[in-house]
């Protein structure tokens, strides 16, 4: 016959099992890869990218699924890693994409365009915003599969009339306003600009654009044989990747 106070020991045991079962341990969050530069390798710079949308994909599904709490807090901050804000070492352009059903309000939309470039004093200029929402969509099932990053997505949204000249005429203009800047004794190396692209979710025509423009802005550059080059930076704040895209 087994004495009561084993029979108390074993109760306590297998209760202290059964919170151990109950309660899983904290997982520390991963550690992001090295920030890719330009010199990086394209392995390393796959990596970051991956990293990086799969982080901004992770954290709205979090905001969206998350019970919103009722007490004042501070506005949730936007995906993407903070750029810094170290002087550029090349003229830099720097392209920012939104979905205009996430930004209701004209505040929430300065919020984004002032958050998503390095912090300046004069501020880094604004040119202008292409609006999207207009013009002619990938079908629903390539959109199902992939985002604007992708070059089969980039060839559809550019079938449309309106989006291929406005594409062509932000080129112009990023390179018109360097070239202004250039006259105006701005030193090559350290003009900045930056300008956006919107469309309904922020993920195919947007971002479509902005790639296209990004390629023709350096493709231009490339021509006309700028000795500092050009640094573009496409900053697609509410892009969802698809399963086919290539980053």
């Amino acid at each position: 016959m087994r004495e009561p106070g084993k029979d108390r020991e074993e109760r306590e045991r297998e209760r202290e099992r059964a919170k151990e079962r109950r309660y899983t341990p904290l997982r520390e969050p991963p550690r992001p890869p090295r920030e890719a530069r330009i010199d990086s390798p394209p392995t390393q710079r796959k990596t970051y990218y991956e990293y990086e949308y799969n982080y901004d994909r992770e954290e709205r599904h979090r905001f969206h699924h998350t019970p919103r709490p009722t007490i004042p807090h501070r506005p949730i901050s936007f995906p993407y890693p903070p750029l810094h804000n170290l002087p550029p070492t090349q003229p830099t352009i720097y392209i920012i994409t939104y979905a205009t059903t996430l930004l209701p309000s004209e505040s929430s939309i300065t919020h984004v365009l002032t958050t998503q470039v390095p912090h300046r004093h004069p501020p880094i200029p604004h040119l202008y915003t292409i609006d999207a929402r207009n013009m002619q969509p990938p079908s629903p099932s390539i959109c199902e599969r992939y985002s604007g990053t992708s070059p089969l997505v980039q060839d559809i949204v550019m079938r449309d009339r309106a989006a291929r000249e406005a594409a062509h005429k932000a080129v112009r203009e990023l390179l018109r306003f360097g070239e202004e800047q250039r006259r105006r004794g701005s030193k090559a190396r350290g003009v900045e600009v930056s300008m956006s692209v919107c469309c309904h979710a922020g993920t195919h025509r947007s971002v479509a654009i902005a790639e296209r423009i990004a390629q023709g802005v350096k493709m231009e550059v490339g021509r006309l044989g700028c000795a500092d080059g050009v640094r573009v930076v496409c900053r697609h704040v509410h892009r969802v990747r698809g399963l086919g895209d290539p980053f």
